[in-house]
């Protein structure tokens, strides 16, 4: 699955871009909201902060980055460290749900905050040479490819589907064969939905910056040879879209693999879902933005007004001379922002 290609819409209010594969398929993607701009962490990204606290028995220090945002510096000698002293970190792996910023010290602040998008491409193996698509022609497919990997089923090629279930411990992957028209003994059928289904996992775990532990309950019949056959597909095809650190074992007796993948972006349903999964009051202002500029697009002298309900109304409220100097610059005086209580986008 290499990357042959980057997309990239500059909408109002946030910037997002998908990369796809030979065959057109999204394999990562990126966000980068003006509202979070400089007041969350990025993976990559090099800041200044002191540091808070030292707490052996957690392991490491708590570090205050000059960005207002805490974060954890893991280490296991904390000799040399001293409270408030100021310092230069690399976020390492991003502030998750329940989570701090994973920091590591930097030797250098040279490269001090570091545009997100150029160290997401530079993430991707591979597509440091590969120009970026920009432009409103691409928001459709951009769209398309966030919608589905917020959605909590991904279909298999051929047929059949992996079923991605996020828990506080681990995320969990079932593979579902409805569909398919495999042929030939169980063993081979097992062998080919088997393949199949960790393929598809690598490409999700990329789109929706998985990390941490995910189990994935393989088909049966798998043999040992099988077993370590597909673990060395599951590995070659995420190591092939992304430079996080991955682990795998083969599936046990019982037939589940075990991954460990590297942290590093915050997992896409986190930065656009609530904890009940439903979209957060930001995620439903960007969505109205999005929709508010493909209308002005198509009526180029029609205008517009989005209604936006309460609380994605108060997340416009606090950047909007932002937005309205964006919205002003590309359609003119003709695009009315207003709170509509109750309204559903």
């Amino acid at each position: 699955m290499p990357i042959t290609s980057i997309l990239v819409h500059h909408a109002i209010g946030e910037t997002r871009a998908a990369a796809c594969d030979a065959e057109g398929r999204p394999v990562a993607l990126f966000q980068d909201r003006l509202a979070e701009r400089d007041k969350r962490a990025r993976w990559g990204q090099v800041f200044g902060g002191h540091i808070r606290s030292c707490s052996p028995g957690d392991g490491g220090a708590f570090i205050a980055l000059d960005t207002g945002e805490e974060g954890f510096l893991a280490r296991r000698d904390l000799s040399g460290l001293v409270e408030g002293v100021h310092s230069f970190y690399r976020i390492a792996a991003e502030a998750r749900r329940g989570k701090l910023a994973k920091l590591v010290e930097a030797d250098t602040p040279v490269s001090l905050h570091g545009d997100p998008f150029a160290l997401w491409q530079a993430g991707l193996p591979g597509a440091d040479a590969v120009k970026p698509e920009i432009g409103f022609h691409v928001a459709d497919q951009i769209d398309q490819a966030f919608e589905d990997a917020l959605h909590s089923i991904a279909p298999l090629p051929a047929g059949g589907r992996l079923q991605i279930t996020p828990t506080p411990a681990l995320i969990a992957i079932d593979v579902d064969t409805a569909g398919r028209q495999d042929k030939g003994r169980a063993s081979a059928r097992a062998r080919a939905v088997n393949l199949a289904a960790v393929r598809e996992l690598a490409r999700q775990a990329s789109l929706r910056s998985l990390g941490g532990a995910l189990v994935l309950d393989c088909i049966a019949p798998l043999s040992r040879h099988d077993g370590s056959k597909v673990k060395t597909h599951f590995v070659d095809a995420f190591r092939a879209i992304s430079s996080r650190r991955v682990s795998c074992l083969p599936p046990s007796p019982f037939g589940l693999m075990e991954v460990v993948l590297e942290h590093g972006p915050a997992p896409l349903f986190e930065t656009c879902l609530d904890a009940a999964g439903a979209p957060t009051a930001l995620s439903v202002m960007l969505v109205g933005m999005r929709r508010v500029e493909r209308e002005a697009m198509a009526a180029r002298t029609a205008r517009l007004r989005l209604d936006l309900p309460e609380a994605s109304y108060t997340v416009f409220q606090a950047d909007r001379s932002l937005y309205e100097t964006d919205l002003m610059t590309r359609f003119g005086a003709r695009i009315d922002v207003v709170r509509a209580v109750n309204h559903k986008i």
